[in-house]
């Protein structure tokens, strides 16, 4: 009787096993394999920007000065299985001085309006915004300390010819008073 009860005990240990074993299989780094990686991000709105864009409009670096001309490139692109929209951007600051260079990654949150927006720039420290749309606008807003500012707010439009409207107000770090930084309308080339 104890032979048969240890060759039950093997038989059920091997298919316990077994079932151990496959399940491992189905799962693959603590993912489900039906569902890893997700499904490429399906956004319409962050599809349209997918391109090389110039910009021009103005930037106000000193209120006290007052907007001075502007212009920038910048080139989005899906990145990550498509899960991120990339961007790279480029302005020149002026002689003698680099060109200003910036990184942003954007994605939305799938069935919502919600976006988030990471952004880092040769200044060296970055900033995290939530965003919500409505239509063909995203409005970010960063937190005071978030990067910095005491706080952003970022309006993104895709206008319905096919053009783009960016305005950026800041609270400049130990201000009190939202000022618009930049000030800038776009287009693919």
């Amino acid at each position: 009787m104890s032979k048969s009860l240890t060759v039950v005990g093997l038989v059920i240990a091997f298919v316990m096993g077994f079932a151990g074993a496959n399940a491992l299989q189905d799962k693959e780094g603590g993912h489900d394999k039906a569902s890893w990686p997700p499904a490429p991000l399906e956004d319409d709105f962050l599809d349209k920007w997918v391109g090389t864009w110039e910009w021009e409009g103005t930037m106000t670096m000193d209120p006290k000065a007052g907007p001075m001309p502007y212009k920038a490139t910048e080139t989005f692109k899906w990145a990550l299985n498509h899960q991120f929209l990339v961007s790279n951007y480029e302005s020149p600051m002026g002689p003698n001085m680099p060109t200003y260079e910036g990184m942003a990654i954007a994605r939305s949150t799938p069935g919502s309006k919600d976006y988030q927006h990471w952004w880092f720039d040769i200044g060296g420290d970055g900033e995290k915004s939530e965003g919500k749309r409505d239509g063909n606008t995203v409005v970010y807003t960063a937190p005071p300390k978030s990067g910095k500012h005491e706080g952003t707010i970022s309006t993104i439009t895709l206008n319905e010819d096919g053009t783009g409207h960016h305005v950026y107000k800041m609270i400049p770090e130990g201000q009190t008073e939202w000022m618009t930084f930049f000030d800038v309308k776009g287009k693919k080339k």
